[in-house]
């Protein structure tokens, strides 16, 4: 038998309540949310979206303390090594040569051509002027040179420790926020002084956070 227009009226005002009560109960959503997911696979999608951003969280860290480790390898090896910046490049005379009386003339310090391994002139030439990079024969007269650099106030001529590209970036960013008055490069590690305080610079992290 067919239902009257009132009738058809009464249910569909039946159906619309039974549907609004159904969905105003926490636990029927809950029952719905999780048959629709696993119909279509969401919940397995989205435990592997997680377990592949956790794979990639590791790689990442494993990535960071490999190059880390690279890192702290090559500035081993630069132990011994110093740059000089700003030398006029003379034709006449070898790099080494050049070194010696360097140190001679500059930091009033006698060094052999037997305690040099390496001397190379590194860098474009700007105004006939030049870098070089050479290597000594003992982290003693490395730092016994660097220590006598203070000579160097007003030369134009300046010398410092070896660095690699790595903490080269970071020693210029670190200038950039504390000023090269509070920022140092000693023994291969970078320093800025706040406030009184020390501070060893590892990272772009440790840039960010200080201040």
């Amino acid at each position: 038998m067919p239902l009257t227009r009132d009738q058809m009226t009464d249910v569909k005002l039946i159906v619309k309540q039974t549907i609004e009560e159904l969905f105003s109960d926490e636990n029927f959503i809950a029952v719905i949310s999780e048959k629709i997911e696993q119909k279509l696979g969401l919940k397995a999608t989205q435990q592997k979206i997680v377990g592949l951003e956790k794979q990639v969280d590791d790689l990442r860290r494993i990535k960071s303390k490999l190059e880390c480790d690279m890192d702290m390898l090559n500035q081993r090896i630069r132990r011994k090594s110093l740059r000089i910046f700003g030398m006029q490049e003379k034709q006449d005379r070898s790099v080494s040569e050049q070194v010696r009386a360097f140190c001679e003339d500059k930091l009033k310090m006698h060094v052999s051509e037997e305690n040099l391994e390496n001397c190379f002139w590194t860098g474009k030439s700007k105004n006939g002027m030049r870098n070089i990079l050479f290597t000594v024969d003992s982290y003693n007269l490395k730092m016994k040179l660097l220590r006598n650099r203070r000579l160097l106030k007003g030369s134009g001529l300046t010398l410092t420790e070896d660095m690699t590209p790595s903490r080269h970036s970071l020693y210029k960013k670190s200038v950039q926020k504390w000023g090269k008055q509070s920022t140092w490069f000693f023994d291969g590690k970078i320093w800025v002084k706040i406030r009184e305080n020390k501070y060893e610079i590892k990272s772009d992290e440790d840039i960010n956070n200080l201040h």
